[in-house]
């Protein structure tokens, strides 16, 4: 009986100790573990414990380009610490037109993250140099669960671009509003179908119907692959030339579209 608990004692001291270790880290550690999870976040001015803290001037940079996130907030969870599986709540905001919050967790046991109830508000005019394109917009979306484990893996989510244009070289072309379901392709991959909605006839915008896909997510050269209609309509025939030189012309107008990259 004695011998039980002084083992009980050993193993509560042991894990007071541990607590008052984790409780005092600084914030530093936890942007150190958002940034395995999320490879190219860049943060400045942190402060706070790693329990809750906040950084400034923070910035995602992928392949050279860089997309300001503003200030980062976040909360870490007691409880999942102990599980070894950490989850943090976050929130940015760079601007009103401009945020980001959800819950990020990161298993130690399997090296897997997951993202749960993400919710995005952005501009296309910050999303431009990413996709070499000029576009303009609003975007508004969410994913309701995210995984990676070396690969993407099960995940549902959905995008919506409003007041979408793009940038021919000689005119803005309207799209109207375009929706966006995104899903895994049971492969590591990610399966995009993207679709007009809320179209206003009177102004005649491109219609868009599109699947895309994108596998390979996890090596340096992933391929992408989108198939599907687009009609650039009657009052923006300036997109057909381009229209001509990635796609197919196909009966009332619409160009039929097949890009494998």
């Amino acid at each position: 009986m004695l011998l039980l608990k002084k083992t009980h004692l050993i193993l509560f001291t042991g894990l007071l100790t541990l607590f008052l270790v984790v409780i005092a880290l600084p914030a530093t550690w936890i942007i150190s573990g958002i940034q395995q999870a999320v490879p190219g976040l860049q943060a400045a001015n942190i402060n706070g414990s790693i329990w809750n803290g906040r950084a400034g001037a923070s910035q995602w940079v992928f392949n050279g380009h860089v997309l300001p996130i503003g200030t980062l907030e976040w909360n870490l969870s007691v409880w999942s610490l102990f599980a070894l599986n950490p989850c943090v709540t976050f929130a940015t905001q760079a601007s009103r037109q401009q945020s980001v919050d959800g819950e990020l967790c990161y298993s130690l046991l399997s090296s897997s993250a997951q993202v749960n109830n993400l919710n995005i508000t952005i501009t296309m005019a910050q999303l431009s140099p990413f996709f070499n394109l000029d576009l303009q917009g609003s975007v508004e979306g969410s994913i309701e669960k995210a995984t990676w484990n070396g690969q993407l893996g099960e995940t549902n989510g959905r995008f919506l671009w409003q007041r979408a244009s793009v940038h021919s070289g000689s005119q803005w072309i309207p799209l109207g509003d375009i929706q966006s379901q995104l899903s895994d392709d049971k492969d590591g991959g990610l399966s995009a179908q993207v679709t007009s909605v809320n179209v206003d006839q009177n102004k005649k915008p491109v219609t868009v119907d599109l699947t895309a896909a994108f596998t390979a997510l996890s090596s340096n050269k992933p391929n992408m692959r989108v198939t599907g209609f687009i009609n650039p309509g009657a009052q923006s025939r300036s997109l057909t030339p381009m229209l001509q030189f990635i796609g197919e012309p196909v009966s009332g107008g619409a160009f039929k579209i097949d890009i494998n990259e």
